[in-house]
């Protein structure tokens, strides 16, 4: 997400980050307009992580060589002159593709030759992302749609299926066809778009991808200091919201018997539980983190 002398425009990071948190693109959102410092981390295991991502890129491209194919590799470079060119020049594989309509832009892991009619000629470009993680994500099949939109628009043909090369499969890939997922695509594509330009009132609400997240600090903070009741343990967010509906909105009015009624949805479990702090945030990161590596094999 950057402002340009064109506009905003959006990645196809921002848009899995978006399905994520909506309160993550808020706060892109503002560093992008320069409201807002990006936190500084420095965490070893994300180093770690992507230089084992670079690993397994390596790998497949290595791959596709010892078949005989001829690999382009482009300069990590936005230059979408670049692409046009390889693309017309007809190589089997491109490595680190940039891909923009001018409002949306990222770049693909790899961009495969198949046969098949296109602007191109007897030939089309499929995606394929390399992703460490055994199972493909939600946020990785959105990212993917993206790139098969702007890659139609570049060769006149958008591929019909995309793929994904995770580790351990002897590099046969998974595949997925782009139209199954299309409307989803752009119900959250659609909605990426328009908060992006109006805005959202957003909350920092707690989510998977908080274990992650540059900004997670300044979200805990946020909630400890509005003494939100997601600082209980095992409660769920369908319970905070029926305990919201009956007028206990923090920890301080959060204690056995203090409603009037008991909640519609959930159990009594959280309120039971009393005052006991949910795990840290760190403790979260850290057991996402590990299992990320053992999916890679890093033991």
């Amino acid at each position: 997400m950057r402002f340009s002398g064109s506009g905003l425009t959006l990645s196809a990071t921002d848009l899995s980050r978006h399905l994520g948190c909506r309160h993550l693109t808020q706060l892109d959102l503002r560093r992008a307009r320069g409201d807002l410092d990006r936190p500084y981390r420095h965490d070893p295991a994300v180093e770690v992580l992507q230089q084992k991502g670079l690993e397994h890129e390596r790998g497949y491209l290595d791959h596709l060589r010892d078949r005989g194919l001829r690999v382009q590799e482009l300069p990590d470079i936005r230059n979408l002159g670049a692409t046009r060119q390889a693309l017309a020049e007809g190589a089997d594989a491109i490595a680190q593709a940039w891909l923009s309509d001018g409002r949306w832009t990222g770049i693909a892991d790899v961009l495969l030759r198949v046969p098949g009619p296109s602007g191109l000629g007897d030939y089309h470009y499929e995606v394929v992302d390399t992703k460490l993680s055994a199972n493909t994500k939600p946020g990785t099949l959105l990212q993917l749609c993206l790139y098969a939109d702007l890659l139609g628009e570049l060769q006149g043909h958008r591929p019909e299926r995309v793929m994904v090369m995770t580790p351990g499969t002897g590099f046969e890939p998974e595949v997925y066809r782009v139209d199954h997922y299309e409307a989803y695509y752009q119900q959250v594509k659609t909605r990426l778009d328009r908060e992006a330009r109006a805005g959202a009132s957003t909350y920092p609400e707690p989510c998977d991808h908080c274990s992650v997240c540059d900004w997670w600090k300044r979200c805990d903070q946020q909630r400890r200091d509005d003494d939100h009741l997601s600082l209980v343990a095992g409660i769920t967010r369908i319970q905070r919201n029926e305990l919201t509906g009956l007028g206990i909105e923090t920890l301080e009015r959060f204690r056995p018997g203090a409603a009037g009624s008991r909640p519609e949805a959930g159990t009594g479990q959280p309120r039971e539980s009393g005052r006991r702090p949910a795990p840290g945030p760190r403790a979260a990161r850290g057991s996402v983190k590990a299992a990320i590596l053992r999916d890679a094999g890093g033991r």
